[in-house]
Formats: C-alpha cells, structure tokens, sequence
C-alpha cells in the first residue's frame, strides 16, 4: 500500500474565538453540569487549574523572560534548569526513632529511592 501524501495543514478556516464564546460553548457541552466544578482542577499545591488560559491570565506574571538560575530565580535555581539533572524518587519515612529511621532509609534506597523526606517524632528533626 502506497503511503498516502496529506495536503499542508492551514489554520485559516478557524475563526479565532473570545474566552467568552468558548466558555459559553463548554457550559452548552456540560448539559447542566458546573463549569467550575467540572472544568477546574485543584492540586494538592492549592493551585486551581484553569481549563483554557489567555494572554490575559500572563498579566500578572512580573518576568517571564528571566533566564534559570538567575536573581529572583522565578524559573529555578539551576542555570540549565533541570534538563541534565536526573528525577529524583523520594520516599517519605517517619522513624519513631533514629535506629529505625536509618533502617527505613536504607530499605527505601535498596528499593530504588534517591532521595528521603525524613521526619522523626512529631516535630520532625534538624540536621546539621
């Protein structure tokens, strides 16, 4: 079978639409449901998660045209951002005790963790 060879792909034969419209077509598309409730999403961060973003929601963003690694560190601390950097996995573990948080630690990187989220009692512990 021949590979089939598709015209270029054109954006003219979309009209550009208002947030406005488009809002107005999702609500008709819920058929009753909450625009909120449906089409917002909170993480667990407490950021609400918008369904469509505009130029507008940019306004109040004071830099966006920082490099990484640079004063005020607005897109990290990294000057390569964390392109070269490996994912670390963090496990959390909560020793009642140092013994046995250092046991829980060495389990959690024998089964693939780099990185540990430790807290010991209930105030957690500072170390130097």
């Amino acid at each position: 079978m021949a590979d089939k060879v598709y015209p270029p792909v054109t954006f003219e034969e979309f009209q550009p639409t208002s947030y406005e419209v488009w809002k107005e077509e999702a609500v008709t598309s819920l058929k009753g449901g909450d625009f909120q409730k449906k089409l917002f999403t909170k993480t667990y961060e407490g950021i609400t998660l918008q369904p469509i973003y505009t130029k507008a929601d940019m306004e109040y963003i004071q830099e966006t045209s920082t490099f990484p690694g640079r004063e005020d560190y607005l897109r990290g601390a990294a000057a390569a951002g964390y392109i070269a950097d490996r994912w670390d996995m963090a496990q959390s573990v909560e020793g009642a005790t140092p013994t046995q948080a250092n046991a829980d630690i060495l389990h959690e990187l024998k089964k693939g963790a780099t990185a540990v989220n430790l807290t010991i009692g209930r105030k957690g512990v500072v170390l130097e």
